[in-house]
Formats: structure tokens, C-alpha cells, sequence
């Protein structure tokens, strides 16, 4: 495989690794918000329109979810036990808000989690 192609893949890796990029901590130095969605059925343009940086709310390197096993059951997907883990960790509070929508039955589960905000 050709090493730029290596590099550039090792490069978008890399920036997707965490959650705050770059671009999420300039945004927020200029005082804007950041609203978090889940489902690709959320208008990313509507937020961007009132001047809202849309961030998909994932978990990356989530190993383990004991806190959200408490409040969700282990049958649940993975994904869904996962950001809920993150949120009761506090890795979203850079979050202003967060967009649901009618998505599966799980991820609407999730809506609860913010009274945990």
C-alpha cells in the first residue's frame, strides 16, 4: 500500500480518536454552541444555519460500560450503552445540548440520560 495513502488513513484516524477536535475546541473559543445528535435523520444543516456546530455523538475507545450496565440492560446495543457510559463519565459536558429524534427504541432510551446533565 502506498505509504501516503498509510499516512493520510493513520491521519483521519488519528482526529477521530477524541472526542473534542480541534474544530469543536475553536468553535467554542469563539463562544458558540455545540449540540450533540445521534441519528444521520437530524438535519445537520438546520444547526449549522443558526450558527450551532453539529457534533454525532459517538464513543470512541469505550472499553468497558458498568455505570450505564446499572441503568441499562446488558441486551441493549453496544453503541447506546457506550455513549451512555461517556455521559456518565461527564465526557459530554462540552455539549450545549442535544438534538433526538425518532430513532431506534434504544437511542431514544438515552433521551433520559439527560437529567444526568
Amino acid at each position: 500500500m502506498d505509504m501516503d495513502k498509510v499516512s493520510a488513513l493513520q491521519e483521519l484516524a488519528d482526529l477521530t480518536r477524541d472526542l473534542v477536535s480541534p474544530a469543536i475546541q475553536d468553535w467554542k473559543a469563539q463562544g458558540k454552541k455545540v449540540v450533540g445528535f445521534f441519528c444521520s435523520y437530524v438535519p445537520e444543516e438546520i444547526l449549522y444555519a443558526a450558527d450551532i456546530f453539529p457534533f454525532r455523538v459517538r464513543a470512541p475507545g469505550c472499553t468497558q460500560t458498568a455505570l450505564a450496565d446499572t441503568y441499562m440492560s446488558h441486551l441493549n446495543c453496544t453503541f447506546v450503552r457506550s455513549c451512555l457510559q461517556f455521559a456518565l463519565e461527564g465526557r459530554y459536558r462540552f455539549l450545549d445540548g442535544l438534538v433526538f429524534n425518532r430513532s431506534c427504541d434504544h437511542i431514544r432510551r438515552l433521551y433520559d440520560w439527560r437529567l444526568s446533565l
